[in-house]
């Protein structure tokens, strides 16, 4: 039986946190970025990164903010390559960072993967920001021993994992989305210029990860007004309305200052009339595609990712109104990463397809992301969820600590919703990775001294489905972005649920080199790859595919099919479907299945 006395002490906790889960969260994240093949966004960002250093320009990679490509980018810098920048195009629209990824990829072929390693690892930090703040933020509001379960959530979420070891800024953004909250609810509790001002520095970082944030611009106000209305004791403090009105004056000002400084203040304040929009929202009208205006063909190309962006008819909603002259107090590359942001969600870039348990449509489904929740959670984080509420009903939370679980709630909530509204496409679960750590802390309450003392029996099924989390996440690694519990199938039958970047992100060509490695007698190896890197680049010895006509089947021999591709994702009626009902007989990874045709006799 679990003593009611039980509790970690704030030294012990921190112990464990800072000298045991923090250590083994970087190997497992410093492995995952030495085993896997460049995902299909990275080799974009780091040319993005290595572009804002070298020519201080923000032109590549417009719909993600710099901070995370320009971190990336920073250990290449000591031997930085020679990118060709000739590539790159002006248009309104254009997307040019797939075409210059590939040309990286293939123009340093000697050196790319360690530039890639290295550029992860410098990436790693931001992760254990977030494993820091949620010990931070349970310890804080539950005791030392939740901070401990909520730290433990995030060390081994595998889509933690999958997502921190990238190049991309998801992991990112939601360690500082939660630092910013955490903050903000120091703030509020005691309200001060130096509080607001540490809020304002970190909510202009936050927003230079990824434009989800934007929301917080809303939210923060909302969440102050609410505390003002509903709770003028645990978060009222000596400080009159006033000055707290005026400290989030500054902390908004100060973030837009940092905004604008991450971007050089290059074309800050220009007028809202001279801007180009691409996307129907902005622009007016409906966008439209155009071929791609360069040599390279999509035929060279392994997959539609890495075309060039289609570039749509300019226009401007603003232009003829008076706004026009109205200077906006953000940097021009920001404004028009949210355009290309809205017109990719609009569908005006390319037909951009969804996927859910094996119906292919354009346009998504407003439940995608709390059906991929439940799927791509492990089964033990249901289990602690279902003995949280539980534990915290029994034990009869004040109006108070209610008012402190809505900071946690209600941000976590309007990210599900926010993404949950944008139907234009439902493709990538990682969207919904910065609500991650707010459920994480909620759930922790259920290791409180008030449920330890109320509900033993909740904080015992929390620390069996902590177990079982670990064992989960460690079952798959470091195959971790291809994570799905045992309900949806396991990663062996994910890609019926899911694609993409939920299991085939173009991760596990070194897994096929190991593959071939290992069987000699598998020759000719035909691959059929959705990432965005030639096979031949990592010296995987290829033939060339000849598809066949009408209903016939591919020749005999040994056939590398990337999940996306056995789909005919993003290409409906492909002939690679012709491989789904056929048994597999190897993998690489989880997102490459091998087949083998055998010669048929007379």
């Amino acid at each position: 039986m679990i003593r009611s006395d039980w509790q970690l002490n704030f030294s012990q906790a921190s112990v464990i946190t800072f000298g045991l889960l923090v250590p083994v969260h970087v190997f497992l994240l410093a492995w995952i970025a030495c085993r896997y093949s460049p995902a299909a966004d990275e080799s974009a960002h780091l040319v993005a990164g290595l572009r804002i250093w070298t020519e201080g320009k923000f032109d590549v990679y417009q719909v993600n903010p710099p901070l995370v490509k320009a971190v990336a980018a920073l250990p290449v810098l000591l031997d930085p390559p020679q990118i060709n920048w000739q590539l790159l195009t002006t248009k309104p629209g254009d997307r040019p960072e797939w075409l210059l990824g590939l040309s990286y990829l293939r123009e340093h072929r000697p050196r790319f993967r360690w530039d890639m390693v290295l550029a992860r690892w410098a990436c790693i930090p931001f992760s254990v920001l977030g494993l820091a703040y949620c010990f931070r933020w349970g310890a804080a509001l539950f005791g030392p021993s939740a901070g401990l379960l909520a730290a433990s959530l995030w060390c081994f979420s595998p889509n933690i994992l999958g997502n921190a070891a990238l190049i991309t800024p998801d992991v990112a953004a939601t360690a500082l989305g939660m630092a910013t909250l955490f903050h903000f609810r120091g703030w509020l509790l005691q309200p001060g210029w130096r509080n607001a001002f540490l809020v304002g520095v970190l909510l202009g970082l936050t927003e230079l990860t990824k434009f989800t944030w934007v929301i917080l611009y809303v939210l923060l106000p909302v969440l102050w007004a609410g505390q003002v209305l509903f709770s003028r004791t645990r978060f009222h403090g000596e400080t009159s309305l006033r000055q707290q009105g005026l400290q989030l004056l500054l902390l908004l000002l100060v973030s837009l200052d940092v905004l604008n400084a991450g971007y050089g203040f290059q074309q800050t304040l220009r007028p809202l009339g001279e801007f180009e929009f691409v996307s129907e929202s902005l622009g007016g009208g409906k966008t439209q595609s155009a071929v791609p205006d360069t040599d390279m063909d999509a035929s060279t190309a392994p997959h539609p990712d890495p075309l060039p962006g289609v570039p749509g008819r300019g226009g401007n909603v603003f232009r003829s109104g008076c706004v026009s002259a109205l200077p906006v107090p953000v940097p021009a590359a920001w404004v028009q990463g949210i355009d290309l942001q809205r017109r990719d969600f609009e569908g005006g870039w390319r037909p951009l397809y969804s996927y859910l348990n094996g119906e292919q449509r354009l346009g998504g489904w407003w439940y995608y992301y709390l059906a991929a929740s439940w799927m791509k959670s492990p089964l033990g984080s249901w289990l602690i969820a279902g003995a949280a509420v539980w534990g915290l009903w029994r034990s009869g939370l004040s109006i108070s600590f209610r008012m402190e679980l809505a900071l946690l709630l209600i941000p976590a909530a309007a990210i599900l919703v926010l993404i949950s509204s944008q139907t234009g496409f439902s493709r990538y679960f990682r969207y919904l990775l910065p609500a991650f750590p707010f459920v994480y802390v909620a759930l922790s309450g259920v290791w409180s001294p008030q449920v330890v003392r109320a509900a033993p029996g909740a904080a015992w099924c929390a620390g069996v489905g902590l177990l079982a989390v670990v064992v989960g996440s460690l079952s798959v690694y470091p195959q971790s972005l291809a994570f799905f519990n045992t309900i949806a199938g396991g990663p062996q039958q994910g890609h019926l649920r899911l694609l993409d970047a939920n299991i085939d992100w173009g991760q596990d060509l070194y897994a096929l080199k190991d593959w071939q490695n290992a069987h000699p007698e598998a020759p000719p190896l035909y691959v059929a790859y959705s990432g965005v890197a030639d096979p031949e680049l990592f010296d995987i010895a290829t033939q060339d595919v000849v598809l066949p006509l009408g209903d016939e089947m591919f020749a005999p021999g040994w056939y590398a099919v990337s999940v996306n591709r056995l789909h005919g994702y993003d290409d409906p009626g492909s002939p690679w479907t012709r491989f789904l009902p056929l048994t597999p007989v190897g993998r690489a990874g989880y997102s490459i299945l091998i087949y083998h045709l055998a010669e048929v006799g007379p």
